[in-house]
């Protein structure tokens, strides 16, 4: 929202009380204040999920080196067991 509108209604505030305004405008007002909260509400989710995103980017790059380190390890015991036995 707009600088100046928020300049606007807490000078209305301010200078009326809250209680002295007539019920439409504090309904605005308090409308205002909730889409203000909602916007915020919804950067801070933004910001979640590219957190969110990235944690899954790492975790996939971590489990494709452990795949690839589990399929060697897991052949070189193979290979290690059947020399044993032989």
């Amino acid at each position: 929202m707009c600088s100046c509108y928020q300049f606007i209604f807490r000078s209305l505030i301010f200078h009326c009380g809250f209680g002295s305004l007539k019920p439409s405008t504090q309904r605005v007002l308090g409308l205002v204040a909730e889409v203000k909260t909602l916007e915020n509400d919804k950067e801070n989710l933004r910001v979640n999920l590219h957190r969110a995103e990235d944690e899954v980017r790492i975790s996939f790059v971590d489990l494709s080196i452990f795949w690839i380190v589990n399929k060697h390890v897991t052949n070189l015991t193979c290979y290690t067991i059947g020399q044993i036995i032989v």
